[in-house]
């Protein structure tokens, strides 16, 4: 009885039958392992553009919300008095204020700008300097300012809320507008730069 094996069917090939095949396995091997090269090539490089992407949307971030306010000088004057304000036009910023700093030199102040007039409120959650906070209508007198206590870290924060609707909050160390004579009703000048860039009127 013939027992039936592939063997027999390769043996039983021509010779130059036997050698095409041979080839065309080879070759369909071949064309596998350099397809498999190129899949693994692909997801190097996608890792690459990924990793990429990243970096760049981070060193974006950073320029937007954190290098690009603060790396030019902004100024205001009021009642004869002329203070260099940081600039809080963001969330993140207007978030950050002045948490953690140990120390404002004294003709120094963060202007907060929001995108429009509403009732603000402010605390001073992990904040360690004593602030005044004077809040300002958009066309740019005091209308309100307040004296805001340091975090104690009690668990409880007081918040410190404007009176009407404002766009603009000057956070100063606390005192420094009873020094200069600074009242609610003054009238705050803001320099060209501020006015420009962030649509502040006189």
């Amino acid at each position: 009885m013939f027992k039936f094996q592939p063997e027999n069917i390769e043996k039983s090939l021509p010779l130059g039958r036997r050698k095409i095949k041979g080839e065309k396995s080879a070759g369909f091997i071949f064309a596998v392992n350099i397809l498999l090269r190129y899949i693994e090539n692909m997801r190097g490089l996608f890792k690459k553009l990924l990793a990429f992407s990243c970096f760049l949307i981070l060193i974006l971030f950073v320029y937007y919300f954190v290098e690009r306010p603060t790396s030019e000088r902004y100024f205001l004057t009021v009642n004869g008095s002329t203070l260099e304000v940081e600039i809080a036009d963001n969330p993140y910023l207007r978030q950050q204020g002045l948490m953690g700093r140990q120390q404002l030199s004294e003709n120094r102040g963060v202007l907060f700008i929001f995108p429009m007039e509403v009732i603000q409120k402010f605390w001073m959650k992990n904040t360690l300097i004593p602030l005044s906070i004077a809040f300002i209508r958009n066309d740019g007198h005091i209308s309100q300012i307040l004296k805001m206590q340091p975090d104690r870290w009690k668990g409880i924060l007081p918040e410190y809320r404007s009176n009407e609707k404002v766009r603009l909050a000057l956070e100063v160390n606390q005192g420094w507008f009873e020094k200069q004579g600074i009242q609610a009703g003054h009238k705050i000048h803001f320099s060209h730069s501020v006015q420009k860039r962030f649509s502040i009127s006189e």
